[in-house]
């Protein structure tokens, strides 16, 4: 399809500039600043198409995977615009970008996260396409992470800054939603224990790698699987569920982590990620490790500059900000991989 083209092509090369042209009366194309009647404005449309009440009566796989590539291809096109307007800040020769340009990214950045909160707000937390359209909003906001820590060139205007925003409290609230029924399904699948499941029950999560028969016999006893036994490929079917809801799980977990450090999510979240810690295995305990790395890594610098700009400048930022800017540096550099290296995760129609 045109999606899957203009995604293995933006993992590559700088896409923003034919996602941007819009064609005139004439036919020609031309480039426009404006959010209107651009490709760019078609894919972000497409989002919505994971929305139930919005789908065409097409199978429901296929229209979550469409939608799951527009998303995909529109993150792309925000961190190309991120980078090449991180290059131009620093850059004595290039044009500054007008405030109608930045205007228009960030309109567009918003319309991106209204699609993926319309996704997440309109279908149950634990459907793969929900954990997808949660990555997909945790990387919009982490690509601008960069932004906080740029040095730009002298006498530039910071108007740039409008593009480093804070998670509303309404994505943030679908989001960890969503880490609470990844977080359960794992716990499901791998025999372990919550730490308090009780703030979890109400939520409505279901495991579509789970038969709910299965579940109920299990509940009744073992009577007649103990007589005969799982077969060799029902064990390897549940290997393998359990070893994609861990890796779901962790790699979700890896981008709420860079966000709270980052400052686009509440430090209040870091409590709730951390709650099941102990309980969830050494590969969760390990990316819940990078919130001490980040903490330490931020008093470190932050003692390098009070030693260098004396009692003054140790005192300058909150500790909020502070926090915020010891870690864009981390975001930034995962961006840029994610950016040049190519290595997103294909989704094929």
């Amino acid at each position: 399809s045109n999606l899957l083209r203009i995604l293995h092509l933006s993992q590559v090369s700088d896409c923003t500039v034919p996602l941007e042209l819009i064609a005139d009366s004439a036919g020609e194309s031309s480039s426009a600043n404006s959010a209107a009647a651009a490709p760019i404005d078609a894919i972000i449309a497409v989002i919505r198409h994971a929305v139930p009440v919005q789908s065409t009566p097409s199978d429901p796989m296929i229209m979550d995977k469409i939608a799951l590539l527009a998303a995909q291809s529109a993150l792309f096109y925000f961190q190309w615009k991120v980078k090449t307007l991180s290059q131009t800040m620093t850059s004595l020769a290039a044009p500054e970008p007008t405030y109608e340009e930045l205007e228009a990214l960030a309109m567009r950045r918003d319309n991106i996260s209204d699609a993926l909160k319309d996704v997440l707000g309109s279908r149950k937390p634990g459907e793969e396409v929900c954990v997808a359209a949660a990555g997909h909003m945790l990387d919009l906001y982490a690509a601008a992470l960069s932004l906080r820590s740029l040095k730009p060139r002298p006498g530039a205007s910071d108007d740039y800054t409008v593009l480093c925003m804070e998670l509303d409290t309404t994505a943030e609230a679908l989001i960890l939603r969503v880490f609470a029924a990844a977080e359960k399904n794992y716990a499901k699948l791998s025999g372990r224990k919550l730490e308090d499941p009780a703030e979890t029950e109400g939520e409505e999560v279901e495991d579509p790698l789970s038969d709910p028969e299965s579940d109920s016999e299990d509940e009744d006893g073992n009577t007649q699987s103990q007589s005969q036994g799982p077969s060799q490929q029902k064990r390897e079917a549940k290997l393998l569920a359990t070893l994609l809801a861990e890796e779901r799980l962790c790699a979700l977990t890896g981008r709420l982590v860079i966000a709270i450090l980052g400052g686009t999510v509440s430090s209040d979240a870091r409590k709730r990620v951390e709650r099941n810690k102990a309980k969830l295995g050494k590969n969760f305990a390990a990316v819940c490790e990078y919130f001490e790395e980040g903490r330490v890594e931020g008093k470190a610098k932050g003692g390098k500059k009070a030693k260098a700009g004396g009692v003054g400048r140790a005192k300058a930022a909150p500790k909020s900000k502070k926090s915020a800017k010891s870690n864009a540096i981390v975001a930034e550099d995962e961006v840029e991989d994610e950016i040049e290296d190519g290595e997103e995760e294909e989704v094929e129609v």
